[in-house]
């Protein structure tokens, strides 16, 4: 599955590299400025306010990026390209679609969690392809959310093995990041923000990787019929 995922990333790279710069880095600028210059600086309160305002901007921007890659691998697999002025145009244009579907399943974590931890990460694994569903089907919402949960069904293990393939690494490199920003010469918002950027971009790998395992699901099913 990474290697598949690693391959439409090289592909599609120009277009997820143009979707990041145009939505991400700007979001990070501004997150970067609010943590250097505004955000109160005591631990407790500079990691609430921080979180806070990483949460809406990506709730609401982030979800643009995800619909344009996901548009770019969906129309691939038609056999045609789509360009970065299509992507950008299907990500806004979906926008309602993807806002809804995605606060519908961070609410149904922040639920599944506040019943204990497991049951928050059951939820996520049964919902980590609703997302995905919103492009390459057209459902949104609770059809898209119920959509993912047929998916996944009988399939978890597989969306675990890919999750922590993917996450961890990446948690590893934020923590390089934070890391790097310890040291005097290079602890400046813009570096924090440049920074931010290069990890939301691999963080794309993430959403290619998970369109193929999406496509691995349906084909499955497909052949079950």
């Amino acid at each position: 599955m990474i290697n598949t995922g690693w391959q439409l990333y090289r592909a599609h790279f120009a277009v997820i590299l143009g979707l990041v710069l145009a939505i991400e880095l700007p979001c990070q600028l501004l997150l970067a400025y609010l943590g250097y210059h505004v955000f109160p600086k005591e631990d407790v309160a500079y990691t609430v306010y921080n979180l806070q305002a990483a949460f809406i901007l990506q709730a609401i921007f982030g979800i643009v990026v995800t619909g344009g890659i996901l548009h770019a691998l969906f129309v691939d697999r038609m056999e045609r390209r789509a360009g970065f002025p299509e992507c950008l145009s299907t990500g806004v244009t979906h926008w309602f679609q993807l806002f809804w579907t995605n606060l519908l399943f961070m609410g149904l974590i922040f639920l599944g969690t506040l019943m204990f931890v497991v049951p928050g990460i059951v939820v996520a694994i049964r919902l980590s392809l609703a997302r995905t569903v919103v492009i390459t089907e057209g459902k949104w919402g609770f059809e898209a959310l119920k959509r993912s949960v047929e998916l996944t069904a009988s399939r978890s293990l597989k969306v675990v093995n890919l999750g922590l393939s993917l996450l961890l690494p990446l948690y590893a490199a934020g923590l390089g990041a934070r890391m790097l920003l310890t040291n005097p010469t290079l602890d400046h918002w813009l570096v924090a923000a440049v920074l931010a950027t290069l990890i939301q971009l691999a963080a794309c790998f993430i959403t290619v990787c998970f369109f193929a395992l999406y496509e691995t699901f349906a084909n499955e099913e497909a052949a079950e019929v």
